[in-house]
């Protein structure tokens, strides 16, 4: 199947901790993979600044074995925020079956892949951002 790419709406589709978080991708090809983001504010930058001085601290400690690893204030909370739900407008059952969140880089990035792509007569895309049965924010996208 060709890959193809939805149009998303570059806004923030909830807030955690006073960082927004936005979809940034929705991909259609053998599965779908849908990725969310923190937006680059102020409240994300202050979290960021705080994190790499610990990191870069904890990096350059002469303790062996190192301590644990530093993180972001929020971290916990957004990997939890990080499920996506599926729905669209002909009932498809969709079933997330793999993802990935952060990473050096990619602090505040979460994606996953979800079964199946969205049948042909499918017209319209619901993505429901979760914190397990809450829902925190909704983008409707066109297929």
């Amino acid at each position: 199947m060709p890959r193809r790419d939805l149009d998303v709406p570059d806004s923030n589709v909830a807030e955690l901790s006073g960082i927004g978080i936005r979809l940034t991708s929705v991909e259609i090809s053998n599965d779908t993979t849908v990725v969310i983001d923190a937006h680059c504010g102020p409240r994300y930058q202050a979290d960021m600044t705080a994190f790499r001085a610990a990191y870069d601290r904890w990096e350059q400690t002469a303790e062996r074995p190192m301590g644990p690893i530093p993180h972001i204030t929020c971290s916990s909370r957004l990997k939890r925020l990080c499920q996506q739900t599926l729905s669209d407008d002909v009932g498809t059952d969709y079933v997330p079956h793999g993802g990935c969140s952060g990473g050096s880089g990619t602090e505040f990035e979460c994606s996953h892949t979800i079964d199946p792509v969205p049948p042909v007569d499918a017209h319209h895309l619901r993505v429901d951002v979760v914190d397990h049965i809450v829902i925190f924010g909704t983008v409707s996208l066109n297929l």
